[in-house]
């Protein structure tokens, strides 16, 4: 099953280029056993890692100060702490741990064991597993609701979906899926969760209030990877049979059209602006790069030889949009209320883009400010908020995202 993980991080490594001055980058080396760290001002390796052996995910808390990173031959995961660069802890988990990821709000990574049909949940403040969860046979792959209170894990060999309430760390439903399910992506909304079967060549989609499967979109030849776009209104799911991309539109949970990638597509990770898609293509190591508006091809490159996974170091902010209105005497004024959680480190400043691609700068607040209004908003539209956190010289700290229907 490493195989599968291997193609399915690695896409996000040619994202580097739209996220200069975000810190660094750290890149999981299956095949030499260490992480990379690259800067993403410059693009370049600036120091490597020793971890376990054949590293397979790697996963950062919220503040950007630790990076989790699952060995898969070792049964171990490594801590790096990303201010000294060092391994500062080396924690036992399951056999053959593959995914990992943490929890919304940074208190702890789960970490999928592929042999040990199980999920190890790791304090994030300890380091240290805290628990364990019994799930399907063969879990691969893990991903949770952005409130954080449930988590769906794809078990490739039982053919189902365990649904985990995080709250109590207990199964509470088992959701049938197609034959070898392998991935499973959550919507930037929250209310459906994308599963892809390698076996029966289709994503089943499955709503996250009730856990039923609410319908099964047939794609192409071994499914592999989703992701979203950040408006949610697009999916795209890689099938490496075919060596191409399905696009979903998520309102019918219909195929609208189809991307003619490389060879053997795996991974596929959108980027930070939501305006292009990297696909890594398992033969001959190379990516291709799609604009999200026009679905088209428009770059493409080699990859290096053996990187699976990547995150990035800089913070990610807690933030939310509420459509507010304020009434005075005759005067009625709607208005989209933002705030957020403080970053890590206190930016110089905060600054607002409106669009879900950032398009459009609408203001900017001081670092110890959380709050911002976005004044004139009309009855019914939608808005996505970029906010981003700047040091003086202007690099990027820390990224939040929010949305919100004026009403």
């Amino acid at each position: 099953m490493i195989i599968k993980k291997l193609a399915c991080l690695i896409a996000t490594l040619f994202s580097l280029p739209l996220l200069a001055g975000l810190g660094n980058a750290y890149i999981a080396n299956s095949l030499s056993n260490d992480v990379s760290v690259v800067d993403t001002a410059t693009n370049t390796v600036i120091g490597t890692i020793g971890v376990g052996g054949s590293p397979t995910d790697v996963t950062l808390t919220p503040d950007g100060t630790k990076a989790y990173v699952p060995n898969f031959d070792d049964n171990t995961v490594s801590v790096i702490d990303t201010s000294s660069n060092f391994v500062i802890a080396i924690i036992g988990v399951g056999e053959e741990p593959d995914g990992a990821t943490t929890t919304p709000d940074g208190k702890q990574v789960y970490i999928a064991n592929g042999m040990s049909e199980n999920i190890s949940i790791i304090d994030t403040a300890t380091d240290a597993v805290v628990g364990t969860i019994a799930v399907g046979e063969g879990p691969q792959d893990v991903d949770f609701t952005p409130d954080g209170k449930k988590a769906y894990v794809a078990n490739f060999v039982t053919n189902n979906v365990s649904v985990i309430d995080t709250s109590t760390a207990t199964v509470i439903a088992t959701i049938t899926a197609g034959t070898g399910p392998e991935y499973v992506t959550v919507s930037p909304d929250g209310t459906r969760a994308y599963v892809s079967n390698d076996g029966t060549a289709d994503v089943f989609v499955i709503d996250t209030n009730t856990d039923t499967v609410l319908t099964t979109i047939s794609v192409g030849t071994s499914p592999r990877d989703i992701a979203f776009t950040l408006d949610g209104k697009k999916a795209y799911v890689t099938n490496f049979g075919d060596s191409n991309v399905s696009i979903i539109d998520t309102s019918t949970n219909m195929v609208i059209g189809t991307i003619m990638v490389g060879t053997m597509p795996l991974g596929v990770t959108l980027s930070p602006d939501g305006t292009k898609l990297y696909v890594m293509n398992f033969t001959p190591d190379t990516f291709s790069v799609i604009n999200t508006q026009t679905d088209t091809v428009i770059d493409s490159g080699s990859s290096p030889t053996s990187p699976i996974a990547i995150a990035f170091s800089f913070a990610r902010l807690s933030s939310r949009a509420q459509a507010k209105k304020d009434e005075f005497l005759t005067q009625t004024e709607l208005f989209n209320f933002l705030s957020w959680t403080p970053a890590p480190i206190v930016p110089a400043t905060y600054e607002i883009f409106r669009g879900v691609n950032a398009t459009e700068f609408i203001g900017s607040v001081p670092g110890n400010t959380t709050e911002f209004i976005d004044h004139n908003r009309v009855k019914g539209e939608f808005n996505s908020y970029f906010i981003f956190g700047k040091s003086a010289d202007g690099a990027i700290l820390s990224i939040g995202r929010a949305a919100a229907k004026t009403e």
